[in-house]
């Protein structure tokens, strides 16, 4: 039997354990994200890559998380939708603290920073199709991903989402 969680709005507070939420603070000029290339091991290379999400209108149910040990992982959405994430903080033997699991909604025109090491599911969009920049530092052999199958499904019933 799937486990049932809601989606909370991401704030910066609610976000912090577990990265930097992205957006611009309003205003003119440049507004720098540097968390998002310092926290990287110095045996990994910056890559910069767009990642293309489909929409998905249905109830979502996910059934693995992920976390990446030598880099954070930062993503910018180039288009005006709404995205989920799912995280949830790290055990003290390194695996996910599945119990914690927290699911975000990001607003249109907000990204964001996981930090190194943080347990998560892939961003889905909901709202419809669209390109997301990523940039993370990955190793040479590419062994830059943990993957961990949920022991049940988490189940995020669509009409909870708005």
């Amino acid at each position: 039997m799937p486990r049932v969680l809601a989606a909370n709005w991401i704030t910066e507070t609610e976000f912090a354990p577990f990265g930097t939420v992205l957006r611009h603070p309003g205003g003119a000029g440049r507004h720098y994200l540097d968390a998002s290339i310092k926290d990287m091991l110095a045996q990994v290379s910056p890559r910069l890559w767009i990642n293309h999400l489909s929409t998905n209108s249905q109830d979502i149910q996910l059934e693995q998380i992920e976390r990446h040990p030598h880099s954070a992982q930062s993503f910018l959405p180039m288009a005006s939708v709404t995205l989920l994430t799912a995280v949830c903080p790290t055990l003290g033997d390194g695996r996910p603290d599945i119990g914690a699991l927290q699911i975000f909604l990001l607003p249109p025109g907000t990204g964001i920073m996981y930090r190194r090491g943080t347990w998560h599911h892939g961003l889905i969009s909901l709202d419809g199709a669209c390109d997301v920049a990523v940039l993370m530092g990955q190793c040479e052999g590419g062994q830059d991903t943990e993957l961990h199958s949920l022991p049940e499904p988490v189940h995020i019933p669509r009409h909870a989402l708005r």
